[in-house]
């Protein structure tokens, strides 16, 4: 007869089948089932299995379930009384952090999504991917942009600045008095207002040494910033999604 090694954990009074090495807070001992038994239950194991990896990555999480539900059990489970509690975690806290780390990353410290105003990429409040507490309140007609950056859990989890700028924005516009400077200003003006850009975005009226000798030349002057190319701290890769959003009357809109 086939058989398999199997951890049986104790939470509480109730227990639960863990394969592969999932552990919770508890005691654990390892015995041999006959293969028959496993694979009867291992629909319903692989359930609740899953259920913890997606609710329970965090012990805080898990005690707060016990404290309103009692014992977490397979055979109490009640899909809408666990989903309001958890609705009510994610909304007070730690939403996208905790989803990075459930799927083994790790959310870039300092950089965060932001509200959004017309001209105006950063208008002032932070939707950071970390846990901070007294954010402000977003209000009604507000445009915002959550921006989750991943990397992996073995980076530092932060960035810093490189050497190299391939970003500028329009400061102000106001004219120099040198024709070319100010042919560029108005150009960027009339494309871009104070939005930020990338200079190939005009390579069809200039060559790129010539472009960038300007822009060099604007940023001396205060008329355009240049920002420079973030790096993760450690070299490893990052990888950023946005959705932009509006806090309407009738809810949440998404506009991307």
């Amino acid at each position: 007869m086939s058989s398999v090694l199997v951890a049986l954990c104790g939470v509480g009074n109730d227990a639960l089948f863990s394969f592969f090495g999932f552990f919770l807070p508890c005691w654990l001992s390892f015995f041999v089932v006959p293969l028959r038994v496993v694979l009867r239950l291992l629909p319903l194991l692989l359930f609740f299995r899953a259920l913890l990896f997606k609710f329970f990555n965090k012990i805080e999480t898990w005690e707060h379930l016990e404290s309103k539900l009692g014992a977490v059990s397979w055979k109490s489970f009640q899909f809408d009384r666990y989903a309001k509690i958890l609705d009510e975690i994610a909304l007070r806290r730690e939403a996208i952090y905790s989803a990075a780390s459930r799927y083994g990353f790790k959310t870039i410290s300092n950089l965060s999504g932001h509200t959004l105003d017309r001209y105006v990429v950063h208008a002032g409040k932070s939707i950071p991917n970390v846990y901070m507490p007294n954010l402000p309140t977003l209000k009604k007609g507000e445009v915002f942009a959550v921006e989750p950056f991943l990397t992996t859990q073995g980076a530092e989890g932060y960035v810093v600045d490189s050497d190299i700028e391939t970003i500028f924005a329009l400061v102000g516009r106001r004219r120099l008095g040198n024709e070319e400077l100010d042919r560029l200003v108005e150009m960027i003006w009339e494309d871009r207002k104070t939005l930020p850009f990338t200079p190939r975005w005009f390579l069809k009226d200039y060559k790129e040494a010539r472009l960038l000798s300007l822009l060099k030349e604007l940023a001396e002057r205060k008329v355009v910033r240049s920002y420079a190319t973030l790096v993760e701290a450690s070299g490893k890769p990052v990888a950023q999604f946005e959705h932009t959003m509006a806090l309407g009357e009738e809810g949440l809109v998404i506009l991307t």
